[in-house]
């Protein structure tokens, strides 16, 4: 997100060029950008883990349920 707050001056206190302030500005954006893409990949990494738990345990599920319909079939 942009920001209101206008660029901090230049280390000899002079203020910082056009250039300066748009080459600070797209450091910025990539810093946020790559922080952006860690949290996502953090995210997909929690889904996949809980996908894989999820069919885990509908296969355990699975093999109960067909236990429990072969013993009324054949029981």
């Amino acid at each position: 997100m942009p920001s209101a707050e206008p660029p901090p001056p230049a280390e000899n206190g002079a203020p910082r060029s056009e250039l300066e302030q748009l080459q600070m500005r797209a450091g910025q954006v990539t810093d946020d950008s790559l922080e952006s893409t860690r949290r996502m990949m953090q995210l997909c990494e929690e889904s996949e883990d809980a996908g894989g738990q999820a069919l885990h345990m509908l296969s355990h599920q699975g093999e109960y349920i067909n236990g429990i319909r072969l013993h009324f079939l054949h029981g």
